[in-house]
């Protein structure tokens, strides 16, 4: 072996050695964002996920009560949160006394959380993520803090294993956020605005007119305050900024919070239902940062465009 490749090869094997490495006795250091509101169901199942993780500082972001009747609900769970965090780190609360709604509570507490650090995962209370999950992220968000291409890293992945794919990963410009990771740098570029929403839209590429006329549809409704989501308007910060996301070969976070009680997801279905798998490591890099559009492509037709998707989101707009 020439020494140029037996250097690179070294330098590899270190690299994918430090992926492998975990110290155990050593805390979980990138910041983990805990999201939730009124529903108990699923927090003790989520926390423990966060237990075995223990990672070293953990932010609590909480909307207030809307009515006096739910006062007693949201300080209920409040405590519960806080009871079944049982081992050693740094909690900041940021609880609001009175209701922002899920938009607005969302946003500032990122805002706050990010003048804080630069790096941060993101769960809600009824995201399950596999344990793989919060690896593949701070690995990630190592690798890539300095691109610029890269705003998101996500847990999740619509495609239904309808395709083999040999890297651990591939570059969507879709930033689904059931689980999700990001920077300050990338944080910083959200548009709670939207003012130029049409100009973004009309220059976007999608790989149909159907989903094209899909996201006009979603930001008419986001803008026109009928959907109140903050994940809308930070695809569209996606989009205007030309962002990619950060998609995992496996499905690695599972959502249990469809349904009634849900704010915006009510309608349950296999696609907002599906299980969460481990992802292998050392992971399997691609090689260049460019979007698959054949991948987007499939996740279009598995999520954006199903008919109750789009009969739903009419619905909305009449």
């Amino acid at each position: 072996m020439g020494k140029v490749c037996k250097r690179n090869y070294l330098c590899l094997q270190k690299s994918f050695e430090r992926e492998i490495v975990m110290n155990k006795t050593e805390p979980f250091s990138t910041p983990i964002i805990f999201i939730f509101f009124n529903r108990s169901e699923h927090i003790v199942e989520t926390l423990s996920v966060l237990q075995k993780l223990k990672p070293s500082k953990l932010y609590l972001v909480a909307d207030g009560p809307r009515n006096n009747k739910e006062r007693k609900q949201i300080q209920k769970v409040r405590k519960l949160v806080e009871k079944n965090i049982i081992w050693k780190t740094k909690v900041t609360k940021i609880y609001a006394h009175k209701n922002m709604g899920l938009r607005n509570r969302i946003v500032s507490g990122l805002n706050n959380v990010f003048e804080k650090e630069e790096t941060a995962i993101i769960m809600e209370d009824d995201c399950i993520a596999d344990q793989s999950f919060f690896k593949f992220c701070d690995v990630l968000l190592k690798k890539y803090k300095n691109n610029k291409k890269i705003g998101s890293i996500t847990g999740d992945n619509f495609l239904f294993n309808q395709e083999k794919q040999k890297n651990s990963y591939y570059f969507s410009q879709y930033p689904h956020s059931w689980g999700w990771a990001t920077w300050k740098r990338a944080w910083n570029l959200f548009d709670n605005e939207m003012s130029d929403w049409k100009t973004v839209w009309s220059k976007k590429q999608f790989t149909s007119p159907l989903v094209k006329w899909y996201w006009y549809l979603v930001f008419t409704l986001v803008t026109k305050l009928k959907i109140d989501s903050w994940a809308y308007r930070w695809t569209y910060s996606c989009f205007k900024n030309n962002l990619l996301t950060i998609i995992p070969r496996e499905n690695l976070v599972q959502n249990k919070g469809v349904g009634k009680t849900a704010t915006n997801t009510k309608l349950k279905n296999s696609v907002l239902d599906m299980k969460a798998y481990e992802l292998s490591f050392p992971l399997k890099h691609p090689a260049r940062v460019l979007q698959n559009k054949n991948y987007d492509a499939l996740t279009e037709k598995n999520l954006y465009i199903k008919f109750r998707t789009i009969v739903g989101a009419i619905l909305k707009f009449i």
